[in-house]
């Protein structure tokens, strides 16, 4: 809704409004799936990562994380989870696996992790 203060506004890199937080990078377009992934089964350095899922309608997309460190107010590493795949939509199942949707292919791709 206009004026909703949870929308999302553009702003340029480095620049701050109103008392908010400066942002911890910039991220590329068509990122649609987030998750947090808040499981231990990766390992204490994966929980809290920040999942991502891009889209490609005319290449292939890309699903990533942002790992942070424990204040979560920095970023410490960008790992690639499926490489060129990406979908709609990404989400941690009850197993604690990683899930999004590859389009193109009309598939899904889950990433389980060893325990």
């Amino acid at each position: 809704m206009p004026g909703e203060e949870r929308q999302c506004v553009f702003r340029p890199i480095g620049t701050t409004a109103g008392g908010k937080s400066p942002e911890l990078t910039q991220i590329e377009s068509s990122t649609n799936g987030l998750t947090e992934y808040n499981s231990g089964i990766q390992g204490a350095d994966f929980k809290g990562a920040m999942c991502f899922a891009r889209i490609g309608f005319d290449a292939l997309g890309s699903s990533f994380a942002y790992k942070l460190n424990k204040r979560g107010d920095r970023i410490t590493s960008r790992e690639e989870i499926f490489t060129n795949n990406g979908g709609l939509d990404m989400y941690m199942d009850r197993h604690a696996s990683l899930v999004t949707t590859e389009v193109r292919n009309s598939q899904n791709l889950r990433l389980k992790f060893s325990h």
